[in-house]
């Protein structure tokens, strides 16, 4: 089942109080209004589609864009390293393909400025993430998420500090943080920026839209899922110079830790049709 939809019309949201806790409340996180449907863009998008799935533009022929970014799954895959069209194991994991157009900088270390520079054509652009639970609890439906969910909300905007690199509709700062994976001779964006050394072992802080379709997580693709994402924040990480300022110590009970990890599927969309996969001419 999909989580991709074309977002089309917003209904209103509703103002919700954060908790006492919290550093930011929920309506920090809501969803902005969608601009209106650009009818005259709609053949162009349609050709995107089937070039995204089309096998023939690969130099082998034998994979498209959709072989990596698979709709079913949020526009990522589960695999920690995939293989190229030449058979090359690459070096980071498939990154999701969701909502690009809130990323200031695009791939893991931002070596594209927007989707235009990276590729062409217009349906990258209206793949946005479905409506989540998350939002239904925003929107004043205090049922759509449990109460471990919410606990783990306001750990996260609050004492977790989650937000600090997680912040807007799309739960990313758009930013590159080393938080203090094993290095792995990857320079992330410190490849771009050689002079930075909080760049070096840097990385794009992915959004957490339909995040518990996207395992396994982190660049390397090393940590298999969001339990094991919440440990490694809870029991530390490789200090260096270039590790992040936000990361910090965090200790949490178990009551705590497995509401963290309660709260991300909450961002997970639903569907509102499926998605069908287009024939190429």
């Amino acid at each position: 089942m999909t989580a991709w939809r074309l977002l089309f019309v917003m209904p209103a949201l509703a103002v919700l109080a954060g908790s006492a806790d919290a550093q930011s409340g929920p309506n920090d996180f809501r969803r902005p209004p969608l601009p209106a449907v650009d009818t005259a863009a709609a053949p162009v998008m349609a050709l995107g589609k089937v070039l995204f799935f089309d096998r023939r533009l690969s130099k082998t022929g034998s994979v498209a864009c959709a072989s990596c970014h698979l709709p079913s799954l949020g526009g990522a895959d589960r695999v920690a390293r995939p293989f190229n069209d030449g058979g090359t194991l690459m070096a980071r994991r498939t990154l999701p393909t969701v909502n690009l157009t809130e990323m200031p900088r695009l791939l893991g270390d931002g070596r594209f400025s927007s989707l235009e520079t990276l590729i062409p054509a217009a349906f990258q652009r209206s793949l946005v993430s479905g409506r989540a639970p998350f939002d239904c609890w925003v929107g004043g439906d205090d049922t759509a998420i449990g109460a471990g969910a919410k606990q783990g909300f306001a750990l996260f905007t609050g004492r977790a500090g989650c937000s600090a690199c997680r912040g807007g509709w799309t739960f990313s700062d758009g930013g590159f943080h080393d938080t203090g994976l094993p290095d792995t001779g990857d320079l992330g964006r410190g490849k771009q920026v050689p002079n930075s050394v909080k760049m070096r072992n840097a990385f794009r802080t992915p959004g957490l839209r339909d995040v518990a379709l996207q395992p396994p997580y982190r660049h390397d693709g090393s940590l298999p899922t969001l339990t094991a994402v919440v440990d490694f924040y809870a029991s530390g990480d490789e200090a260096r110079p270039s590790r992040a300022d936000e990361i910090k110590p965090l200790t949490l009970s178990p009551e705590e830790h497995s509401a963290l990890v309660a709260f991300l599927p909450s961002l997970t969309g639903r569907q509102d049709a499926e998605f069908t996969v287009p024939v190429p001419p």
